[in-house]
């Protein structure tokens, strides 16, 4: 089949628009993965940190929730 062929040419479009939607939905994908970004890189750190203060201000409290 010649490249330039209408059969080709059809093909070709049709390949296209699927890679166009694949395009579109993986820009999509942008705001969640900012959002996981976030929260590896800033809040779950946060958040284990103030849970180690709260572990070592409190350690009777821990050993308690470890025991039941």
């Amino acid at each position: 089949m010649k490249k330039s062929s209408p059969a080709a040419i059809e093909e070709n479009k049709a390949e296209l628009t699927e890679w166009q939607v694949e395009m579109d939905r993986l820009q999509a994908l942008r705001p969640v993965q900012s959002s996981r970004d976030r929260l590896k890189a800033k809040e779950i750190p946060l958040l284990e940190s103030q849970i180690k203060e709260q572990e070592d201000a409190h350690p009777e409290i821990s050993e308690k929730a470890e025991k039941v």
